[in-house]
């Protein structure tokens, strides 16, 4: 159950974090109408509605993180630079007899040293494969929806289908992310605590912000708008 919870209290923290970005909203208005709208459609069509909104939010977020991925690499100069310009992507205001605002050096290594790494490989390699058999299979969230298909075969398709869509974060996700922070280091990458409280409202770093920023700067009104809408 905990792990239900958690799992809510992500979603509609990155969900309204969005909405801030974008809109401007205060983030607590935001949370509260995401329960809202989320409530109204749940109580009304129960299970069915969820996996609806689900299926049409899927496609939504795919199309348009296809279409910001490439936007954004055309920005950037494609795959080869983007190495380059992360590596230099330091902001203007630093702390000053630190390194945090220094990009890492192994940054584009997937597998990071067992010692010195940040996420060193031994503990991703064994440990999200435990916690990841543990997560899509015994977790209530994920388990309701395969116990809601039409038939064995169905559920079976479902989840295949989910293993393959798992492999986008990388491409859609995490390399976008890491374009946002080439393109706006002061923003993104802000290190100085009063500086980040400035730009996104947090002492600890406004890495939150990546994706949200480079939505607003590099989609067209008429893309965002719906990416907006499927997060409310």
């Amino acid at each position: 159950m905990l792990s239900v919870f958690t799992k809510i209290s992500t979603d509609l923290y990155s969900g309204a974090l969005f909405v801030q970005v974008c809109l401007g909203w205060n983030l607590y208005l935001s949370t509260v109408l995401m329960l809202v709208v989320t409530a109204l459609y749940t109580i009304a069509g129960g299970l069915a509605a969820v996996i609806y909104t689900d299926t049409l939010q899927t496609f939504v977020m795919i199309i348009g993180a296809i279409i910001l991925t490439i936007t954004a690499f055309n920005k950037i100069g494609g795959y080869s630079n983007l190495e380059r310009v992360y590596q230099a992507a330091i902001p203007s205001k630093i702390i000053p007899n630190s390194s945090c605002h220094l990009p890492r050096e192994d940054a584009m290594h997937l597998f990071r040293h067992p010692v010195t790494g940040d996420l060193p490989w031994p503990g991703m390699t064994l440990g999200l494969t435990i916690l990841a058999t543990w997560y899509w299979c015994t977790d209530q969230v994920i388990v309701q929806r395969s116990l809601s298909a039409k038939n064995l075969s169905h559920a079976k398709g479902a989840s295949i289908l989910a293993s393959y869509l798992k492999m986008l974060p990388f491409i859609f996700i995490i390399l976008p992310g890491m374009i946002s922070r080439a393109l706006y280091p002061d923003s993104v990458g802000c290190v100085d605590p009063e500086e980040c409280v400035r730009v996104c409202g947090a002492e600890v770093g406004c890495s939150n912000i990546a994706f949200p920023k480079l939505v607003i700067e590099l989609m067209p009104s008429g893309l965002m708008i719906p990416c907006v809408c499927v997060c409310v």
